[in-house]
C-alpha cells in the first residue's frame, strides 16, 4: 500500500473496500503511522467480535467500527486521535452496513461523514431503509458526506432498477456525486460501482480520484476528499 500525499494544510478523508482489514492491517498500520490523513473510511472489514478494537488499532487514531462477520462486510472509520467527533448511532439502522460520525472543526462549522457499505445482489427495499436514513440526516440541517461501496454502477449505459434508485435518491435529497471517474477498472470494462464514495450536499469541494495497491497486487481505486479546503490531495 503506497501514500503519497503532499504536506499541504486541509481535512483529508480516504476510503477504500479493504476486503479484510485483518490481512492487510500490518502493512496498513506502517503506512498510516507515515502519512497525514485525518480520517479513513474502510469497507468490508471482516471484522466479529473476536477482534478487539486494540487487535486492530492504528497508533494516533481512533477505531469506530460496524462489523458483520469474517467472511465479508464491515465498515470502519479511523479517526485522527486530535480531532472531536461524536457516533451518530440515532442515524443509522439495524437493517444497514452504515456508520455516521459527526466532525467538530475549530472555527468551522460540523459536518456529518457516512460511510455505507451495500452487498451485491442485496434487495432493491434496502434503499426504502437507506432513504429513511437520509431523512433523518436532512433533518439535521448540516453539511453531510457519505462515503462508501454501495455495488451500482452509474457508468452503466443501461442502469439497473438499484442504480437507478440511488440515483432518483440523491437528486431528490440534493446530493451531488463528486467522483466522475470509474473506481472499478478491469482489462475489459470499467464501472463507478462505488456510486456513493464521494457524495455531498451542501458545499462543493475539490476531489481525486486515487489508486492504492497492496503488496500482493491487489488493485482498489478509492479517492481522497478534502471538505474544509480547496487543497489538492493525491494518493498513488
Amino acid at each position: 500500500l503506497t501514500f503519497n500525499l503532499p504536506k499541504l494544510k486541509g481535512f483529508k478523508i480516504a476510503f477504500f473496500n479493504i476486503v479484510s482489514l485483518p490481512k492487510y492491517l500490518e502493512e496498513l498500520r506502517l503506512r498510516m503511522l507515515s502519512q497525514t490523513l485525518d480520517i479513513l473510511a474502510l469497507s468490508e472489514t471482516r471484522l466479529d467480535n473476536t477482534f478487539t478494537d486494540s487487535a486492530v488499532s492504528i497508533e494516533g487514531y481512533s477505531l469506530v467500527r460496524r462489523d458483520r462477520c469474517r467472511s465479508g462486510g464491515g465498515v470502519a472509520f479511523y479517526i485522527r486521535n486530535v480531532i472531536d467527533y461524536k457516533i451518530r448511532s440515532d442515524l443509522s439502522g439495524p437493517d444497514l452496513e452504515f456508520l455516521c460520525i459527526q466532525i467538530q472543526k475549530p472555527k468551522a462549522k460540523s459536518f456529518l461523514l457516512s460511510n455505507w457499505y451495500r452487498p451485491p445482489n442485496s434487495p432493491i427495499e434496502l434503499f426504502d431503509k437507506f432513504e429513511v436514513l437520509l431523512g433523518k440526516i436532512e433533518a439535521e440541517n448540516i453539511e453531510s458526506n457519505i462515503l462508501g461501496d454501495i455495488n451500482c454502477n452509474t457508468l452503466a449505459i443501461s442502469p439497473t432498477n438499484e442504480t437507478r434508485h440511488l440515483i432518483e435518491l440523491c437528486e431528490s435529497y440534493q446530493y451531488t456525486q463528486l467522483i466522475k471517474q470509474p473506481t472499478s477498472v478491469t482489462s475489459s470494462s470499467q464501472s463507478r460501482r462505488s456510486c456513493s464514495v464521494g457524495i455531498k450536499r451542501f458545499n462543493r469541494k475539490w476531489c481525486r480520484l486515487t489508486q492504492l495497491t497492496f503488496s500482493n497486487g491487489t488493485l482498489f481505486q478509492p479517492f481522497s476528499v478534502v471538505t474544509r479546503s480547496l487543497l489538492r490531495i493525491v494518493i498513488t
